[in-house]
């Protein structure tokens, strides 16, 4: 009996977008007939990656050219028309148990927000952000003094739990069963909430060293100087005589009490 491959389109962005294509591309019975990605350092040498440009790709007319089962999507920004969500089955899988933390970077946010519990959502994808019905969700605990890559490892095993359990139930039935979500409970963060975690002077050093963790080389460190919102993408840190600590951006230098451990 030949065996049967479920056969999808991938479109990923980012780091944990990459892990998510190596995981998929090693489930078994499950084939990846074109990765679409924004990702313009991504490895060239495989036929089936496709960098994605939105000036001519947004109606994805592309995908004309391959015979696949299902669309499943990751870190993918830009909003998907009706005509396509109707013509596809698209899931989502979105960082975060679901109704909360819709919207954009919500690992981050659960993080600054010192939750104690995540999870990966499976859900499929609606005309909305992040509202669609939901298949599964896989949780995993959270620790304030977790490092990035912890989290992303946390995130991975709950992604490949979550995966290996619909693509075996896909299998079974292309109708796979879905809850419609609700909105009780739900929150919604973007872009602009980060203005709500500005750095001043007055910030403690283990806060600060937190968000620093927490934020990395993903989101640039905003600062709050005299008044004035200042980007950050490379810094320093050392102590003075007094064991004050410099932090030195590249016009100026920010000085911290010493006032707690860390």
């Amino acid at each position: 009996m030949a065996v049967i491959f479920t056969e999808i389109v991938l479109f990923s962005n980012g780091r944990f977008g990459d892990l998510v294509f190596k995981l998929v591309n090693n489930i078994q019975d499950v084939e990846i007939v074109l990765h679409v990605t924004e990702n313009s350092e991504k490895d060239k040498k495989h036929n089936n990656i496709y960098l994605f440009d939105i000036n001519k790709d947004n109606n994805l007319d592309f995908l004309e050219l391959y015979k696949f089962d299902l669309i499943l999507m990751f870190s993918w920004r830009h909003r998907i028309s009706m005509s396509i969500l109707n013509k596809y089955k698209i899931f989502n899988l979105h960082p975060s148990l679901l109704p909360k933390y819709r919207g954009a970077y919500p690992i981050i946010f659960q993080m600054l927000n010192e939750e104690e519990v995540s999870g990966m959502t499976l859900y499929k994808l609606d005309e909305h952000y992040d509202t669609g019905p939901i298949y599964g969700q896989e949780k995993f605990k959270m620790a304030s003094s977790d490092k990035s890559h912890e989290t992303t490892a946390k995130m991975l095993k709950a992604t490949k739990r979550l995966l290996n359990r619909f693509f075996e139930d896909f299998s079974k039935n292309a109708d796979v069963k879905t809850i419609p979500q609700s909105d009780k409970g739900c929150s919604y963060y973007g872009v602009r909430n980060l203005n709500d975690y500005k750095i001043t002077q007055y910030i403690s050093l283990k806060e600060l060293k937190r968000r620093i963790n927490i934020f990395g080389s993903r989101i640039p460190l905003k600062f709050l100087i005299n008044g004035k919102e200042v980007c950050v993408n490379s810094y320093s840190m050392s102590k003075d005589f007094n064991h004050n600590i410099e932090f030195k951006l590249q016009d100026c230098i920010i000085y911290l009490e010493k006032r707690d451990k860390g």
